[in-house]
């Protein structure tokens, strides 16, 4: 397919898998189930069945009930070749070599890898403090907050000592919970 704009590949794909449909329909004498056609839309690797139908219809090349068919909603429903010559002539040429090409499956792209998202960054905690009497045990959240210093209050809070005061009750607790200093 290299050369063909986006484009006109969907419109080569699109031709390809109209072509078997209709042939599949003139070697069924001219009717399957939707539930048919889909499992031979599936060995074509075809996930636009319905949708081309609707074109066919549209064109008076085939009729079904309804407007659009639905897998499985409506895998009874019978489709029927009712004018093949409304067909475009390009996409359904008689010739064995389009038709063995139109048959033949198309090869799937294996699935590009996608990286994972790196993980969000932990929220500031306060730091532990270590006294000279606890090496491994920090003191209790109240201690830990009163004894930051200035900078780590700033640091952890993105506010001075002055305006967390000035917080409702309810704000400050709310940030010291935020924080593990609560």
């Amino acid at each position: 397919m290299s050369g063909l704009s986006a484009a006109e590949e969907a419109a080569h794909f699109s031709k390809m898998h109209q072509t078997w449909m209709v042939e599949l329909l003139k070697s069924s004498g001219g009717s399957v189930s939707y539930e048919q056609l889909v499992q031979v839309g599936e060995t074509h690797h075809c996930d636009t069945v319905g949708s081309l139908l609707k074109i066919l219809k549209n064109r008076g090349v085939i009729t079904f009930p309804g407007q659009f068919l639905m897998y499985p909603m409506h895998k009874d429903h019978k489709i029927e070749l009712v004018d093949e010559s409304k067909f475009d002539a390009e996409a359904s040429s008689s010739s064995s070599q389009t038709t063995a090409t139109s048959l033949a499956p198309v090869p799937v792209p294996a699935p590009v890898p996608v990286p994972a998202p790196a993980p969000a960054p932990a929220p500031a905690q306060a730091p532990q403090l270590q006294t000279q009497t606890q090496t491994s045990v920090a003191g209790s959240k109240a201690e830990q907050f009163a004894a930051l210093s200035d900078a780590d209050f700033s640091t952890i809070f993105a506010m001075t000592r002055a305006e967390f005061e000035a917080l409702p009750k309810w704000k400050q607790q709310n940030a010291k919970k935020a924080k593990a200093l609560f």
